[in-house]
């Protein structure tokens, strides 16, 4: 098999929340699927090619590096790292991550991070209050996010997900 191909299929199938007991697992392939169907919904499916590739991309060089999760990632020296999975990425994909702009750039963080805050109602909705405190983490960074939106469809978007997670967790 080519070996583009046996990487790019590889980034796929590299497990998210890995250090976690979840009831399901998932992985990058999965979430990444998600996170693309949040951004058609976020801008009312009209996202720039540049904005889906980065999707498609944003955590494909993980199969260098594996699933780090957030909180160690902010630990160690994130530029060493950040080189490593940009490697798996330009080595599959020759033009590498498309350049966004600020407002993509915030589209796609919020996308990932609502992702993530989606997937850990699932899992505590199941009874995996494991995932409790990711969850939480997940609201702090789309808090801070939200201050940085103003106002609109996404905002409203976030804030429901933020609603349903205090449902849940009740």
């Amino acid at each position: 098999m080519n070996p583009k191909i046996k990487a790019a299929r590889r980034a796929g199938r590299v497990m998210r929340y890995h250090n976690r007991e979840v009831f399901r697992p998932e992985d990058v392939a999965q979430h990444t699927f998600n996170m693309m169907n949040l951004i058609m919904i976020m801008t009312e499916g009209t996202p720039s090619q540049n904005l889906l590739k980065a999707a498609l991309l944003h955590d494909q060089g993980e199969y260098v590096t594996g699933d780090i999760p957030s909180p160690v990632k902010r630990l160690i020296n994130s530029s060493e790292l950040g080189t490593m999975e940009l490697s798996g990425v330009n080595f599959i994909h020759r033009q590498g991550v498309p350049l966004l702009t600020n407002w993509e750039q915030e589209i796609l963080k919020l996308a990932d991070n609502l992702d993530g805050l989606l997937r850990c109602t699932e899992e505590v909705g199941r009874g995996n209050w494991d995932m409790l405190e990711v969850g939480n983490t997940y609201v702090l960074y789309l808090g801070k996010q939200l201050e940085e939106l103003g106002g609109g469809q996404i905002v409203d978007i976030v804030r429901d997900a933020i609603s349903e997670w205090v449902e849940v967790i009740k």
